[in-house]
C-alpha cells in the first residue's frame, strides 16, 4: 500500500493549472439516503438516491496585475458558464499513467480575504454540472508539444452497456503561427494498435488556450485505451497540454 503527503498534487480546472497557487484541496462524492422502509419492517431502510460531487480549494491570491491563472479564473471563469470546464485533482504528480480524480463542474462561490499581517487568501467551492466523479488517469501528462504522436497504451477496461469513458482535455498554452492542436481517444482490443483500433471520442480542435469535457456511453468491448495527438501550424506550434480518461 502506498501513502502520499501532500505537496506535489496538480490541480487543473478550465485552460488553468492552479497547482502552485493553492495550499489546499478536496474533491469527493456521496449518495442521498433515500427511506425505504415498508410496513411491518422492523428496521428503517435506506437506499442509495441522487450523487451529489463536491469541491473546494484555498490558496493565495496573485494580485490584479496577473493576466493568468487563479485571479483570472476566479474573477473571469468561476461564475455559471454555458459549457462548464473540467475539473482534475491528481493526488500525486500528474505524471504519465497516474490517477486523475475527474468531473465536470461549476465553481459556486468563492471569496478573498485575510487577517492583518497575513496572505491574501482565496477559497472556492463548487459542484458538478454534468456527468458524475470519474476516477481517471493521466494519459497525456502536462507537458510543452510540438510534433504529432500518441500517448501511452493503458489497460483501462471495457466499459458495459451501463458505464461511459470520459476524457478531458485541458490546453493551458498554446504558441506558434495559425497553431492547431486535435485530440482523439481511442481504444483497442489487444494493445496492437493496428487496423483494429477505434476512435471513441474526438475534441474540438484547439487553437488558443481552451478546454473540453467528453463522455461516450458503452458497451465498448476494446480493454486498451491511448490519446492521440495531430499538431499543425507553422513558426514551430507549441501546445502545453494535458488529458486525463477514466471509466464509470
Amino acid at each position: 500500500m502506498s501513502t502520499y503527503v501532500i505537496g506535489t498534487q496538480q490541480v487543473w480546472t478550465a485552460h488553468f493549472d492552479l497547482t502552485s497557487y493553492l495550499d489546499s484541496v478536496t474533491i469527493g462524492g456521496q449518495k442521498a439516503a433515500v427511506a425505504a422502509t415498508a410496513l411491518g419492517a422492523t428496521t428503517e431502510l435506506m437506499k442509495p438516491g441522487l450523487e451529489t460531487i463536491n469541491f473546494g480549494y484555498t490558496g493565495f491570491f496573485d494580485g490584479p496585475d496577473e493576466a493568468d491563472e487563479i485571479h483570472e479564473y476566479l474573477t473571469n471563469h468561476a461564475t455559471p458558464a454555458a459549457t462548464p470546464p473540467p475539473f482534475a485533482v491528481c493526488p500525486t504528480t500528474g505524471a504519465d499513467g497516474e490517477l486523475a480524480m475527474m468531473h465536470c463542474g461549476r465553481d459556486l462561490s468563492y471569496d478573498f480575504g485575510g487577517a492583518v499581517g497575513s496572505m491574501l487568501k482565496v477559497s472556492a467551492s463548487g459542484g458538478a454540472a454534468a456527468d458524475k466523479l470519474v476516477r481517471g488517469y493521466v494519459m497525456i501528462p502536462k507537458a510543452a508539444y510540438t510534433s504529432t504522436d500518441v500517448g501511452t497504451s493503458a489497460e483501462l477496461g471495457a466499459v458495459t452497456a451501463t458505464q461511459k469513458v470520459y476524457a478531458a482535455l485541458h490546453v493551458f498554452t498554446v504558441t506558434g503561427t495559425d497553431p492547431t492542436l486535435d485530440v482523439i481517444v481511442e481504444s483497442d482490443a489487444d494493445d496492437a494498435w493496428g487496423a483494429g483500433n477505434t476512435t471513441r471520442i474526438t475534441f474540438t480542435q484547439a487553437v488558443a488556450a481552451t478546454s473540453e469535457w467528453k463522455s461516450l456511453v458503452g458497451a465498448i468491448t476494446d480493454e486498451y485505451w491511448r490519446v492521440g495527438y495531430t499538431i499543425g501550424g507553422t513558426d514551430t506550434p507549441t501546445f502545453t497540454f494535458a488529458v486525463t480518461v477514466g471509466i464509470r
